[in-house]
């Protein structure tokens, strides 16, 4: 058998083909209750795994939001201080110039 990762669109295995024997075998010979208990099992963990990560999905986001807003606001404040502290410094440099070239 090829390497699943090597067949193209138009050369996909058929589903059987996909199932590993020993799956195959486990499950040939089950009661059919049995195996619609096990459908049902799989499909309620499938259900909650999906629900889970749209949960970690939303809190992501929420944090990402936070962040992006934090960065925002310290942006802003780098903006803010280099409009109150870059004057400052250039009178202080230019006081200083004047004491040293005296």
């Amino acid at each position: 058998m090829r390497d699943p990762l090597l067949i193209d669109a138009n050369d996909q295995p058929l589903p059987e083909q996909r199932i590993p024997n020993e799956w195959r075998e486990k499950y040939s010979n089950r009661d059919p209750r049995q195996l619609a208990l096990d459908v049902i099992k799989a499909f309620d963990e499938n259900h909650e795994l999906k629900k889970k990560q749209r949960k970690d999905q939303d809190l992501l986001v929420g944090k990402l939001l936070e962040t992006q807003k934090r960065l925002r606001r310290a942006k802003l404040t780098i903006w803010l201080m280099g409009l109150v502290i870059s004057p400052i410094v250039s009178a202080l440099i230019s006081k200083g110039l004047e004491w040293i070239l005296r």
